[in-house]
């Protein structure tokens, strides 16, 4: 007895099965299992084989609200969908049925999708709209103008804990007198905190040279050359001074130090997340030499004034820049008197290491213009610089690059037309920074003064078109960063009598759909 229980049991359990599977649709367009009697879309797109105007295919996320991105200068007004939807269902735009592969709409709008299931009496809505491609972009976010920058001294940064970029601007007070203030950007406002405390002997001040850098925690140093004399009358100051802080509370670090010098490049050890201060001498002082690169390193609490790096020292240096990348500090510049080399150096346990030095093969030293630099995430150095080599004489912005266990430049590409004859001059201005590993200079074009951007195409391996950045003039100082995601930042200083700081943004393009 409970043998033949147990048959029809089991041949129950059978019939449950089967009719539980006749009730499914199994056929799911691989977008996962339907049942019979749902509404419902299963994988929709634009394939190249229904639209002459494609050159591949375009598939959606399927959902209730789907965007599409095609080439901008596709046709939409006629664009074919293919798509597969639940068993028994049909596809409606207004009363027209759809036929997948076949249909034609016009996308410039919204355009609305019925999905019926007559048999089960149910329904379902969908709406596709079709955009463009979205590029990143240069656009103009901001101009500062406090007083007047008068003689249009700023520097940048870029906060590696905010991705925010930081400026240290010599701007005229109400007293008529250049002091330092920072301002940051936060996205839609570029705010300038108090003017710095300078130091206790109440020196009048007169703020130049400056640099800004940020540690890795965010930590902002600010930099600047005191050339004003003390607030008796008695003699010039004549010393550097870093201060540390946010908005409206400052701190000087350490003692003033230094002596008389040219511009000023701040670094920071990514070891202690101390400061290094680097500038060209004007005057002897102890091992420097009057046109040494005098630097000087703070140790938490004070500061050592006045050393050399052995490898360029009794060189005259010109063009120097400090950066952090990959996480070492980096210093590149340029030696002017024979023998004439671009150098870069990486420090590492409290020592300088050569990473080159030396003048690209057939470039002449005469006339050296200024070096700006960059390192990509492969050790390779990019440096920016004027270059002659095969221009009989005349000098443009020319690129070249150092690979890892190279000691030599090479040159990237062609150089860069910042003129329409050539030659350039000690008013050029340039800055390389790298998008993606590849190289992008900031310029200044001499024919017109209007500052551009161009950068090398990855798969080209030569420079796209240039991109002019507005159309005001731009003066002599510059800025370029990029943050660690990739969004670039473009200041410039114009030449107006009352001149303003421009900041313009490189970032994904502001959105278009059709409503």
């Amino acid at each position: 007895m409970k043998r033949f229980l147990f048959a029809w049991v089991a041949i129950a359990a059978s019939m449950a099965i089967a009719w539980s599977c006749s009730d499914s649709n199994t056929d799911d367009g691989g977008n996962g299992s339907t049942t019979q009697g749902e509404a419902k879309l299963l994988t929709y797109g634009f394939y190249a084989e229904d639209n002459a105007s494609l050159t591949q295919d375009y598939v959606a996320t399927v959902g209730q609200d789907m965007i599409i991105r095609l080439p901008e200068e596709v046709d939409k007004t006629a664009l074919v969908a293919r798509f597969t939807t639940a068993e028994g269902n049909k596809v409606y735009v207004g009363s027209t049925e759809q036929i997948s592969g076949q249909t034609a709409n016009d996308f410039t709008y919204p355009v609305d999708y019925i999905v019926r299931n007559e048999t089960a009496n149910v329904s379902a809505s969908y709406t596709v709209r079709v955009g463009k491609i979205l590029e990143k972009v240069w656009s103009e976010v901001a101009v500062y103008n406090d007083n007047g920058l008068e003689n249009g001294e700023f520097a940048m940064c870029i906060s590696p804990k905010d991705n925010a970029p930081y400026f240290f601007i010599s701007r005229v007070n109400a007293n008529e007198v250049e002091a330092g203030v920072v301002a940051s950007f936060d996205g839609t406002n570029m705010t300038a905190g108090s003017e710095f405390t300078y130091n206790s002997e109440n020196t009048l001040i007169d703020a130049s040279n400056i640099s800004i850098a940020a540690d890795a925690d965010g930590k902002i140093y600010a930099a600047y050359y005191n050339s004003a004399k003390l607030s008796d009358g008695s003699t010039y100051d004549r010393k550097y001074y870093v201060y540390t802080g946010s908005g409206s509370t400052w701190t000087q670090v350490g003692s003033k130090f230094g002596t008389t010098g040219y511009d000023s490049a701040i670094g920071i050890d990514p070891a202690t997340k101390n400061p290094i201060v680097a500038f060209r001498a004007n005057a002897a002082a102890g091992a420097v030499a009057r046109r040494d690169l005098d630097v000087n390193y703070f140790n938490g609490q004070s500061w050592s004034e006045n050393n050399v790096i052995s490898d360029i020292q009794g060189k005259t240096i010109y063009g120097y820049h400090m950066g952090v990348f990959n996480n070492t500090l980096y210093l590149c510049g340029l030696v002017q008197n024979a023998p004439g080399t671009y150098f870069v150096f990486k420090y590492n346990n409290g020592s300088w290491q050569p990473v080159v030095n030396a003048l690209p093969a057939g470039m002449s030293q005469t006339n050296m213009v200024d070096a700006s630099f960059a390192v990509a995430s492969d050790g390779t150095v990019y440096l920016c610089a004027g270059g002659d080599e095969d221009t009989n004489g005349t000098w443009y912005i020319t690129v070249y690059k150092c690979a890892p266990g190279e000691s030599t430049w090479t040159r990237v590409a062609t150089p860069i037309l910042d003129k329409a004859t050539g030659g350039m001059s000690t008013s050029s201005t340039f800055i390389i920074r790298l998008y993606n590993d590849q190289p992008v200079v900031f310029y200044k074009n001499l024919d017109t003064n209007i500052p551009y951007v161009v950068m090398l195409n990855a798969d080209t391996k030569q420079w796209d078109d240039p991109v002019a950045l507005g159309s005001v003039e731009m003066g002599s100082y510059a800025a370029l960063e990029f943050d660690a995601n990739g969004v670039g930042y473009a200041a410039f200083v114009d030449k107006g009598e009352l001149k303003s700081l421009h900041l313009y943004k490189f970032d994904t393009e502001p959105d278009d759909l059709p409503e």
